[in-house]
């Protein structure tokens, strides 16, 4: 149980006012997610190069970038990440990731929800 307490000894009513309302956020941010059904992560699996480009703190950076996706179980993925930049050829060494993936879901006019 959360609680401050006054000079009292007493719990004070705005620490449990504020905690009921920090979890109610976070369901409220859970909620979304849990409608969204999972997809099939197996036609992922292999190695997939695609191209980058954007800018960041340093200015405007382009190059590629290469997933190996390895292990695959249901509707989530592990692999590797890597990427080289349009200067640099050599390829970065491969840092972990996961995935999962989720099928898209159609708005209430049928178009499909992005981003």
């Amino acid at each position: 149980m959360i609680s401050s307490q006054t000079g009292r000894g007493r719990p004070t009513r705005w620490m449990g006012f504020l905690a009921s309302i920090v979890a109610l956020l976070f369901v409220a941010a859970a909620a979304p997610a849990a409608n969204a059904s999972t997809g099939d992560a197996a036609v992922l699996k292999g190695t997939w190069i695609g191209t980058y480009s954007g800018y960041s703190a340093n200015g405007y950076k382009s190059g590629q970038e290469k997933l190996v996706i390895t292990d695959v179980k249901g509707s989530n993925a592990k692999g590797t990440w890597q990427y080289r930049s349009s200067a640099n050829k050599k390829w970065s060494k491969p840092k972990p990731m996961t995935l999962a993936i989720f099928d898209q879901e159609e708005t209430s006019v049928g178009g499909l929800t992005c981003c």
